[in-house]
């Protein structure tokens, strides 16, 4: 009877080990250059950073067949124009960033592992500035930089399949199968990509180091997250996607408005954005 119990006691202890390091903060794979332990956050990763460039590689091939994308020439340079400019200046340089815009109304975006970037045309007509464009992109930057993507991956990948886990992930493209085991879809609003307070918070900080390096004003991020969360009103009771999947608390709010008072930041010219949204049919 004893014998026949260890093998599962020893899979409950090794099991509740694992879920205690996943909710240990601190501990990342693969850190970013210059991280803060200000603001840790879920940072086990059980992924390479390898495979964050194939999932993202496998995930653009059905986001960019399903999603209604911007043709227009002006609004494509316009916006990849300012991504490369601050993708210039990311902390992880070793992934390739992409930006596409989404012709939507809806107010959201996201960022599959990899660096690529898919932006709603509803949330790039909230902006007042090109430093609330930039902010936006800024961002979703700060999210595949800290690989935020598949630490979040990794924390389902845990919650619902820890044997997986024991037994060692399997290379290559092996992971493929595993999620498919698991029911994790690739589908173009995955529900990994959907962060924590603690990744919002990074990401914030992370952003504003870009911005401030960048020709960009680190005040165009809390400008348009509050306009963001002005959506969310009493009369409306409907989250914006973007709340739902940046959940941007009252501690984020205060965070952010820290690491920018800290940089004592010049003041910059508020260039209008352009208004070319409306000419284009959706």
């Amino acid at each position: 009877m004893m014998r026949s119990s260890y093998p599962m006691r020893a899979w409950v202890m090794t099991t509740c080990f694992l879920m205690g390091l996943l909710l240990q903060p601190g501990r990342a794979q693969t850190p970013v250059p210059g991280q803060s332990q200000q603001t840790p956050s879920m940072s086990v990763n059980f992924f390479s950073l390898q495979q964050d460039r194939e999932i993202g590689a496998e995930s653009i091939k059905v986001a960019d067949k399903e999603l209604p994308l911007v043709g227009s020439r002006v609004v494509n340079t316009y916006v990849k124009t300012i991504a490369a400019r601050l993708a210039l200046l990311s902390p992880l340089q070793s992934i390739q960033y992409r930006i596409q815009v989404v012709n939507s109304k809806t107010i959201s975006s996201l960022t599959y592992p990899g660096g690529t970037i898919y932006v709603d045309r509803g949330l790039l007509e909230l902006a007042s500035n090109d430093h609330e464009v930039a902010a936006i992109i800024a961002h979703e930057i700060a999210h595949a930089a800290a690989r935020h993507g598949t630490q979040q991956l990794s924390r389902q990948w845990l919650v619902q399949a820890p044997a997986s886990i024991l037994a060692g992930l399997p290379g290559n493209a092996g992971w493929k199968d595993q999620l498919q085991s698991l029911g994790i879809s690739l589908s173009p609003h995955p529900s990994f990509l959907r962060y924590s307070s603690n990744q919002e918070m990074e990401a914030n900080r992370i952003a504003v180091q870009i911005l401030f390096k960048s020709v960009y004003s680190p005040n165009g991020l809390p400008a348009i997250l509050e306009k963001i969360n002005g959506l969310a009103t009493a009369e409306s009771r409907v989250l914006p996607a973007y709340v739902y999947d940046h959940p941007q608390g009252t501690e984020a709010t205060q965070q952010l408005n820290s690491e920018i008072e800290k940089l004592n930041v010049v003041s910059r010219v508020l260039n209008p954005a352009l208004s070319f949204y409306s000419s284009i049919p959706l």
